[in-house]
């Protein structure tokens, strides 16, 4: 799967841009990107070895009299209309302007008029451009194996631990707070599966650590309490978790850990501030239950609570 893939440009230049053709080259190279330059003049051959090579790019850059190159800019962009996929031309003379009009604000077309607004344009869009490559790469191949670019295909992959393809998911461009059908946020699916490969990836994506689940009114760090997965709930708290978010059956989250009995989970939480007298709807709190449980080591941990 193309979750590392790199961003490949085709430059077709004219002669008379040369200097802009090697500025472009150099950064390109500069900026991690791939790239292959075509010299373009009009004979058969060249325009047969341009038209081959279009689908194999993810961007193009126009050096090119525009006028002259009207019938390979066209084949350009209708290739790349609904793929959003970048089309840049440098149209110094705005001769682009009287050949195309271009009405779809989604195709990816941005016209430049000197060299510096050009290259500084770039400068600027690189990191954008070479993101939504990797989204549009990833979910390419992942349509191509007819695997959706969803929550629940998210869940049902990491489920059988097929982390590779988890990832190209999350890399397709997926909405990182987005639910499954049962309306389980992924930071939740993460969680749920022990997962804290998939935990750091989302919560690096900027996925909602304090998202709750619609089945069990849980947030993650109370479904990372609820499998007893220490580090993972340690995670979730360093990273600036709620810790005082109730269940949907109206349990707090240190009435689960003392509910399973963790102490060391149970010593995070009152490390971390968790509210050992909050009470559930049973109107008992986390104190009372251990009490309850006879429990003498968390009784002894919430003492000076």
């Amino acid at each position: 799967l193309s979750y590392n893939l790199r961003m490949k440009w085709l430059i077709i230049a004219q002669s008379a841009q040369k200097e802009n053709a090697s500025r472009a080259e150099k950064f390109f190279a500069s900026n991690k990107c791939d790239f292959e330059k075509f010299d373009f003049n009009q004979d058969e051959k060249n325009l047969k070895d341009i038209f081959e090579k279009i689908p194999t790019f993810d961007g193009f850059l126009f050096l090119t009299d525009v006028k002259n190159s009207a019938l390979i800019l066209s084949f350009v962009l209708g290739f790349c209309h609904g793929k959003k996929m970048p089309v840049l031309i440098f149209d110094e003379e705005k001769k682009f302007i009287k050949l195309f009009t271009c009405e779809n604000k989604k195709l990816s077309l941005k016209n430049f008029y000197s060299e510096n607004e050009l290259f500084n344009w770039l400068e600027k869009n690189i990191d954008e451009l070479k993101s939504d490559c990797l989204k549009r790469a990833n979910r390419n191949s992942l349509l191509e194996q007819g695997i959706s670019c969803n929550a629940d295909s998210f869940e049902f992959y990491l489920e059988k631990e097929k982390t590779e393809i988890c990832k190209s998911i999350l890399n397709s461009g997926i909405d990182v707070n987005s639910k499954t059908l049962q309306g389980v946020p992924l930071l939740c699916v993460a969680t749920r599966n022990d997962s804290k490969e998939m935990l750091e990836l989302l919560l690096k994506k900027g996925a909602d650590i304090n998202e709750v689940s619609e089945d069990r009114g849980y947030s993650p760090v109370m479904d990372a309490v609820w499998r007893k997965n220490y580090e993972i709930a340690k995670l979730l708290i360093d990273r600036g978790a709620d810790l005082s978010t109730m269940s949907s059956d109206g349990q707090s989250i240190l009435v689960l850990a003392v509910g399973n009995g963790n102490s060391k989970i149970v010593k995070l939480l009152l490390d971390s501030g968790a509210d050992p007298d909050v009470k559930d709807s049973m109107g008992m709190s986390a104190r009372g239950y251990a009490s309850l449980f006879k429990n003498e080591e968390l009784m002894k941990l919430m003492e000076t609570k």
